[in-house]
């Protein structure tokens, strides 16, 4: 009879001690964009309350707290991990305090799959571990309206797939743009071109020196081009700007709302 007593007693001690820890410390999670296109940078904001009365640490020498994302499928599956990092190398949180971090997910799990999964982030803190709640990511392919095939320049084995794609982002329709090397089954980056209105085709051209540049509308009488680089080792932004139909500038970007 003591023995049990015994027994009774710690695992009523482990739960309080549990509960104290737990009520310590919370993580909130939301996603950047729930909906994302295949290929797309997948981003996080992470929430940490620390309701101690002590700050919370991580370091990169020394930190009583280590947070990792965790991933499942659309069939409940654990998803491979590719970095084996912890999202956050570096913070305080002070106590009664909050502190909010954007991660980029895409880091730590290949999203190349389309399809709906699920994400929650899970800490450790003083032998302690804890999850955040859970939020879905949907990647999808969006709908391809203009594309063009080119060799990126000197190189006869790089032939580039330049597509605009789009897909519903909160309220509005956006257009992406996402280049593909499809017979090195390389992606070089989706990006979000903005708000579109598809009365007007897209316009899509990339000249001599690879550059590429978009031109589509996001206004009445307002159309954005926007300019990227096309590199051997990746494509990045050059320039946007905003334009009349006739290619003038367009007087009134301060007071457009086009995002």
């Amino acid at each position: 009879m003591k023995n049990m007593i015994k027994i009774i007693l710690c695992m009523v001690s482990f739960l309080v001690v549990t509960g104290t820890v737990d009520a310590q410390m919370r993580i909130g999670l939301k996603m950047e964009h729930e909906t994302v296109l295949q290929y797309e940078t997948i981003r996080a904001f992470v929430t940490i309350y620390n309701d101690s009365k002590k700050t919370l640490v991580i370091d990169k020498e020394y930190g009583d707290l280590r947070l990792v994302p965790f991933l499942l499928d659309s069939n409940n599956e654990p998803e491979s991990i590719i970095n084996k990092n912890p999202i956050c190398h570096e913070l305080r949180v002070k106590a009664g305090q909050k502190e909010v971090i954007l991660v980029d997910i895409s880091k730590w799990y290949d999203f190349s799959r389309m399809g709906r999964y699920s994400l929650e982030i899970q800490g450790l803190w003083k032998d302690v571990k804890f999850t955040s709640n859970i939020v879905s990511i949907n990647v999808v392919g969006g709908f391809e309206v203009s594309s063009v095939d080119k060799n990126l320049s000197g190189y006869t084995d790089k032939v580039r797939h330049y597509g605009l794609r789009y897909w519903n982002r909160g309220t509005s329709e956006h257009l992406f743009l996402r280049v593909d090397e499809p017979a090195n089954r390389m992606n070089y980056g989706v990006y979000d071109l903005g708000k579109v209105i598809r009365f007007f085709k897209p316009i899509l051209k990339i000249d001599a020196d690879d550059n590429v540049k978009v031109i589509h509308q996001v206004g009445k009488d307002c159309y954005k081009k926007t300019v990227f680089s096309s590199t051997p080792i990746g494509v990045t932004f050059v320039d946007q700007s905003y334009h009349l139909e006739s290619g003038a500038p367009y007087p009134y970007v301060k007071n457009l709302e086009v995002e």
